[in-house]
Protein backbone atom coordinates (compact mmCIF):
# COMPACT_ATOMS: atom_id res chain seq x y z
CA UNK A 1 0.00 0.00 0.00
CA UNK A 2 2.93 2.36 0.60
CA UNK A 3 3.60 2.63 -3.13
CA UNK A 4 0.04 3.80 -3.66
CA UNK A 5 0.36 6.72 -1.23
CA UNK A 6 2.11 8.90 -3.81
CA UNK A 7 -0.65 8.20 -6.34
CA UNK A 8 -3.29 8.94 -3.70
CA UNK A 9 -1.60 12.25 -2.81
CA UNK A 10 -1.37 13.18 -6.49
CA UNK A 11 -5.03 12.34 -7.07
CA UNK A 12 -6.04 14.41 -4.03
CA UNK A 13 -3.92 17.29 -5.29
CA UNK A 14 -6.35 17.59 -8.20
CA UNK A 15 -9.00 18.70 -5.71
CA UNK A 16 -6.63 21.30 -4.28
CA UNK A 17 -5.56 22.51 -7.70
CA UNK A 18 -9.09 23.03 -8.97
CA UNK A 19 -10.83 24.41 -5.89
CA UNK A 20 -8.06 26.78 -4.87
CA UNK A 21 -7.82 28.13 -8.40
CA UNK A 22 -11.47 29.11 -8.21
CA UNK A 23 -11.04 30.59 -4.73
CA UNK A 24 -7.94 32.52 -5.84
CA UNK A 25 -9.94 34.27 -8.53
CA UNK A 26 -12.09 35.81 -5.82
CA UNK A 27 -9.73 36.22 -2.85
CA UNK A 28 -6.29 36.41 -4.45
CA UNK A 29 -3.76 33.61 -4.99
CA UNK A 30 -1.44 34.51 -2.12
CA UNK A 31 -4.37 34.81 0.29
CA UNK A 32 -5.44 31.26 -0.62
CA UNK A 33 -1.99 29.71 -1.01
CA UNK A 34 -0.75 30.82 2.42
CA UNK A 35 -3.25 28.97 4.65
CA UNK A 36 -3.12 25.85 2.47
CA UNK A 37 0.68 25.84 2.63
CA UNK A 38 0.49 26.34 6.40
CA UNK A 39 -1.78 23.29 6.57
CA UNK A 40 0.72 21.31 4.47
CA UNK A 41 3.41 22.23 7.02
CA UNK A 42 1.28 20.88 9.86
CA UNK A 43 0.65 17.66 7.94
CA UNK A 44 4.39 17.38 7.30
CA UNK A 45 5.01 17.58 11.05
CA UNK A 46 2.35 14.94 11.73
CA UNK A 47 3.43 12.53 8.97
CA UNK A 48 6.25 10.75 10.90
CA UNK A 49 3.93 10.20 13.85
CA UNK A 50 1.41 8.13 11.90
CA UNK A 51 1.66 4.39 12.47
CA UNK A 52 -1.40 2.80 10.91
CA UNK A 53 -2.90 2.84 7.45
CA UNK A 54 -6.12 4.27 8.89
CA UNK A 55 -4.16 7.33 10.03
CA UNK A 56 -1.84 7.76 7.06
CA UNK A 57 -4.53 7.57 4.36
CA UNK A 58 -6.49 10.65 5.53
CA UNK A 59 -3.22 12.47 6.13
CA UNK A 60 -2.13 11.63 2.58
CA UNK A 61 -5.39 12.91 1.11
CA UNK A 62 -5.33 16.14 3.14
CA UNK A 63 -1.66 16.74 2.36
CA UNK A 64 -2.36 16.13 -1.33
CA UNK A 65 -5.15 18.71 -1.33
CA UNK A 66 -2.95 21.30 0.39
CA UNK A 67 0.08 20.65 -1.79
CA UNK A 68 -2.14 20.88 -4.86
CA UNK A 69 -3.00 24.43 -3.83
CA UNK A 70 0.67 25.37 -3.76
CA UNK A 71 1.41 23.71 -7.09
CA UNK A 72 -1.53 25.40 -8.80
CA UNK A 73 -0.97 28.88 -7.41
CA UNK A 74 2.79 29.24 -6.96
CA UNK A 75 3.33 31.39 -10.04
CA UNK A 76 0.17 33.48 -9.83
CA UNK A 77 1.00 36.06 -7.13
CA UNK A 78 4.07 37.42 -8.94
CA UNK A 79 1.92 38.56 -11.85
CA UNK A 80 0.14 41.14 -9.69
CA UNK A 81 3.27 42.33 -7.87
CA UNK A 82 4.43 44.84 -10.43
CA UNK A 83 4.15 46.03 -13.98
CA UNK A 84 3.44 43.73 -16.90
CA UNK A 85 6.86 44.57 -18.34
CA UNK A 86 8.70 42.61 -15.65
CA UNK A 87 6.44 39.57 -15.17
CA UNK A 88 9.02 37.32 -16.87
CA UNK A 89 11.81 38.59 -14.62
CA UNK A 90 9.77 38.07 -11.46
CA UNK A 91 8.62 34.62 -12.55
CA UNK A 92 12.17 33.60 -13.45
CA UNK A 93 13.46 34.81 -10.09
CA UNK A 94 10.67 32.97 -8.27
CA UNK A 95 11.41 29.65 -9.93
CA UNK A 96 15.19 30.12 -9.61
CA UNK A 97 14.79 30.53 -5.85
CA UNK A 98 12.36 27.62 -5.72
CA UNK A 99 14.89 25.45 -7.55
CA UNK A 100 17.46 26.02 -4.82
CA UNK A 101 15.13 24.50 -2.23
CA UNK A 102 13.98 21.74 -4.55
CA UNK A 103 17.58 20.71 -5.29
CA UNK A 104 19.00 21.06 -1.79
CA UNK A 105 16.05 19.84 0.32
CA UNK A 106 16.13 16.11 -0.52
CA UNK A 107 19.89 15.65 0.09
CA UNK A 108 19.59 17.53 3.39
CA UNK A 109 16.63 15.35 4.38
CA UNK A 110 18.63 12.26 3.44
CA UNK A 111 21.56 13.41 5.54
CA UNK A 112 19.26 14.07 8.50
CA UNK A 113 17.70 10.62 8.08
CA UNK A 114 21.17 9.07 7.84
CA UNK A 115 22.23 10.66 11.13
CA UNK A 116 19.30 9.12 12.97
CA UNK A 117 20.48 6.24 15.11
CA UNK A 118 17.00 4.90 15.77
CA UNK A 119 16.18 1.37 14.72
CA UNK A 120 12.46 2.21 14.87
CA UNK A 121 11.44 3.45 11.42
CA UNK A 122 8.88 5.87 12.84
CA UNK A 123 11.40 7.53 15.12
CA UNK A 124 14.06 7.62 12.42
CA UNK A 125 11.86 9.77 10.17
CA UNK A 126 10.79 12.27 12.85
CA UNK A 127 13.80 14.59 12.39
CA UNK A 128 13.11 14.65 8.64
CA UNK A 129 9.49 15.61 9.26
CA UNK A 130 10.56 18.34 11.66
CA UNK A 131 13.09 19.72 9.16
CA UNK A 132 10.66 19.60 6.22
CA UNK A 133 7.76 21.05 8.22
CA UNK A 134 9.97 23.86 9.50
CA UNK A 135 11.14 24.72 6.00
CA UNK A 136 7.53 24.89 4.82
CA UNK A 137 6.69 27.15 7.79
CA UNK A 138 9.61 29.40 6.83
CA UNK A 139 8.06 29.62 3.36
CA UNK A 140 4.70 30.54 4.89
CA UNK A 141 6.42 33.26 6.91
CA UNK A 142 8.00 34.61 3.73
CA UNK A 143 4.59 34.55 2.02
CA UNK A 144 3.15 36.62 4.87
CA UNK A 145 6.07 39.04 4.72
CA UNK A 146 5.70 39.38 0.95
CA UNK A 147 1.99 40.05 1.30
CA UNK A 148 2.72 42.75 3.91
CA UNK A 149 5.36 44.38 1.71
CA UNK A 150 3.15 44.43 -1.40
CA UNK A 151 -0.03 45.65 0.29
CA UNK A 152 1.84 48.03 2.59
CA UNK A 153 0.00 47.02 5.77
CA UNK A 154 -1.31 44.02 7.68
CA UNK A 155 -4.96 43.23 7.18
CA UNK A 156 -7.33 43.05 4.28
CA UNK A 157 -6.20 43.10 0.70
CA UNK A 158 -6.39 40.87 -2.33
CA UNK A 159 -3.09 39.56 -3.63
Amino acid sequence: MAYNLVAIANAASLIGRLTTGLLADKYGPLNIMTPFTFSAAIFTYVWPLTRTMSSILPLTVLYGICSGAFVALVGSPVVSMGSADSVGERTGLLFSMTAIGALSGPPISGAIRGLSNSTDAGRAWRPVGIYAGTMVLVAVGLMCLTRRMVIGRWGKGVI
